[in-house]
């Protein structure tokens, strides 16, 4: 820079970075209700990272800002402090002069998201709100368990609080919303004037949510009025009108963000006046084919194995239903509505229920195209028989459904060192499993994953393999797969094994993967090549890995 050059020298480029690198745009939603204090949060992080060394500031190196773990820690991993940490924005900037004013004051607000609660008395200027890109507008969020107000006092410690109360009781603590009550007259009042501030000045790349948990319907309708009346389109919208599914107003809700974001309401079909190829082909781009791996698990209250649902630490949100993730807006959840990409899944029930054919065509594709995981116990606590989950599971299924099945994998849980050796009852227990998969599923196009190394990637640091133990779980190995050696064979087979642990000081992976392939072959034949068929390539997403991915992919 020349010694008699000044910052507003610099192209508007460069300043607007320099901005970005000061603080003033973040990846977390910035309250307009109390941004402004922020001592508070300033100490409680300090506090926070003391406990919790994942917690830490992410360095501003990018356009988006500064990254606040602690936020997103909180938010998506179901702790109880959700508040935003990150530092003071640079408030400084504003008052420099009147050109750097307006140059910070617009990237502000076109470059963050927003989110404002009507339930505290807030002014949104017109001429601020002309920049905003996203926001998200809460007039009430009601309490997760139906009937329940939640009026206790929020517990830093998990088990200090009522196990009713959801992740997000700290925000949701309100009863619905009636516009019959003095309350809720005026909270919609106040959500009118919003509207005709954002009626005269929102922007197209405007991304808004509204969340209003209401109590009847004549107050849904006076939420979603005054949206209906803005004239300038916007990119995306979602609207959550109750905490419960409720079809009416999830309509009603559908209406109002296909209105707002011009897009062309959707109309109704003969689905079944279709050749039946292409409504196969359809129905399998519905939820009948989840996006990851179904697991089953024991039900308690049932006795029962089920699938179990998409459920992240408590909640079933995508997270990616709104922008300041002030509230689930996903339609399966809640009578919500977003033209965001919602990638909750849920088993389509409503589609075993329509005609018979239409059920038949339901089963063959979920249980043809899907993928399950069988969590087995070798050993279990209590009085509960060992080895028996995948059998209970199996039991639980018709004869159709059975025949449709096309790819299983087993893990064990519960002790990483087996025991499956002759004689044993635990042996007996599994080879039961594989006669009842030899004599009710079409072996010949199943692929069978025996995935043992799931939960004990690593040794027991405090209780070391030794030598005998070693050759006790190879030989457990070798059982259990031998069992699968079916008349009919199999279309393919993998094995992921965990033991040996070690040898000479390191994990010894050659001895491991040496000992895969004699099991894959001694099921498949000796010119069999897994990795060939999609041993590590074709091995799908569990629950697992779809939980990682969608909440660190927010603090990356």
């Amino acid at each position: 820079m020349p010694p008699h050059s000044s910052f507003l020298d610099l192209p508007v480029e460069i300043r607007e970075r320099i901005y970005t690198f000061a603080g003033l745009v973040r990846s977390c939603p910035i309250s307009l209700n109390d941004e402004g204090s922020r001592k508070a949060y300033q100490k409680l992080s300090h506090t926070y990272r003391d406990e919790n060394p994942l917690a830490t500031y992410a360095s501003a190196s990018d356009t988006r800002g500064t990254q606040c773990d602690y936020y997103k820690m909180g938010k998506y991993l179901n702790t109880t402090r959700t508040e935003c940490v990150c530092p003071h924005l640079p408030t400084q900037l504003f008052i420099v002069c009147r050109m750097i004013h307006l140059e910070a004051m617009k990237v502000l607000y076109s470059r963050n998201k927003f989110r404002l609660s009507l339930q505290q008395d807030i002014c949104l200027e017109e001429r601020y709100a002309a920049h905003m890109t996203s926001l998200c507008v809460r007039l009430n969020m009601s309490s997760y368990v139906p009937n329940h107000f939640c009026n206790q006092l929020l517990s830093a410690i998990i088990s200090e609080r009522w196990e009713a109360c959801n992740a997000m009781c700290k925000r949701g603590r309100d009863p619905p919303l009636s516009l019959f009550t003095s309350y809720g007259f005026d909270l919609i009042r106040r959500w009118t004037e919003i509207c005709k501030i954002l009626e005269n000045s929102v922007r197209p790349e405007m991304r808004l949510s509204v969340i209003c948990d209401c109590a009847d319907g004549e107050t849904a309708q006076k939420v979603v009025a005054p949206l209906q009346s803005i004239r300038r389109r916007i990119a995306g919208c979602s609207i959550r009108l109750g905490e419960l599914p409720h079809m009416k107003w999830q309509h009603l809700a559908e209406d109002t963000v296909l209105i707002v974001t011009d897009r062309p309401p959707t109309k109704p079909f003969r689905f079944v006046d279709l050749p039946k190829e292409l409504q196969r082909e359809i129905l399998c781009w519905t939820d009948l084919v989840s996006p990851y791996i179904l697991e089953n698990y024991f039900h308690i209250s049932t006795r029962h194995c089920a699938f179990r649902p998409f459920e992240q630490h408590g909640r079933t949100c995508c997270l990616r239903c709104t922008d300041g993730m002030e509230g689930c807006c996903c339609p399966i959840n809640h009578s919500a509505f977003t033209s965001f990409r919602c990638v909750c899944w849920s088993l389509p029930t409503a589609l075993f229920r329509v005609s018979k054919g239409l059920k038949d065509e339901a089963i063959a594709i979920f249980f043809s195209k899907n993928r399950f995981l069988i969590h087995e116990q070798p050993w279990t606590p209590g009085s509960r028989p060992a080895m028996r989950l995948a059998l209970s599971f199996f039991r639980t299924l018709k004869p159709p459904a059975l025949k449709n099945l096309r790819w299983l994998r087993f893990n064990l849980i519960g002790d990483g060192r087996l025991d499956v050796l002759e004689g044993t009852t635990l042996l007996e227990r599994w080879k039961e499993v594989a006669q009842f998969i030899a004599h009710n599923l079409r072996t010949s196009n199943l692929t069978v994953e025996l995935d043992l190394r799931y939960g004990f990637e690593l040794p027991d640091p405090l209780d070391p393999e030794t030598e005998k133990q070693r050759e006790r779980n190879w030989k457990s190995y070798q059982n259990m797969a031998r069992v699968f050696n079916f008349k009919d064979g199999l279309k393919d087979f993998f094995v992921h094994l965990a033991s040996p642990y070690e040898q000479a000081g390191e994990i010894d992976f050659d001895v491991r993967k040496n000992r895969e392939k004699i099991l894959e072959k001694m099921i498949m034949g000796d010119d069999y090549d897994a990795p060939a068929r999609g041993k590590f390539t074709n091995r799908g997403l569990s629950l697992r890995d779809v939980q990682y991915q969608r909440i660190y992919e927010h603090i990356g």
